[in-house]
């Protein structure tokens, strides 16, 4: 049996930027324990309408597996990818959506979905589930 792990993270760019900022691109790669080597599974840059103006930042955070799809976060959107394929499937974001931190689906069809987003200057975290 081959042992390979997912991994989900991202391309960092290179300035020295805040660290909300930092990324070019969110990645997903393969790592083979057996063969010691990765390789790129998929790449995603979010469209510029769900984006900051200036030095917008995509990358992926923590996804969870269901039926074979992935879900997983950028910043501003939800991505479902189907597996072993890695082909996008649904992608839901909405203006509320900033910062997500973890997307998973539950057993009743809904996302639960937790960011954080802005009010004045405060920033407070949400967890809110989605049909």
């Amino acid at each position: 049996m081959t042992k390979s792990n997912e991994v989900i993270g991202a391309q960092q760019k290179n300035q020295l930027l805040k660290d909300w900022e930092l990324y070019k691109r969110g990645l997903i790669i393969k790592v083979s324990q057996k063969n010691n080597s990765i390789e790129k599974s998929t790449e995603y840059i979010s469209p510029s309408e769900v984006c900051l103006e200036i030095n917008p930042s995509c990358s992926f955070t923590a996804g969870s597996i269901k039926d074979n799809y992935l879900y997983v976060g950028t910043q501003t959107e939800v991505l479902k990818y189907s597996l072993p394929e890695f082909k996008i499937k649904n992608i839901l974001s909405l203006p509320c959506f900033n910062d997500i931190h973890h997307v998973r689906p539950t057993d009743d069809g809904n996302l639960l979905v937790e960011y954080w987003f802005r009010y004045g200057n405060e920033a407070i975290g949400n967890r809110k589930s989605f049909k």
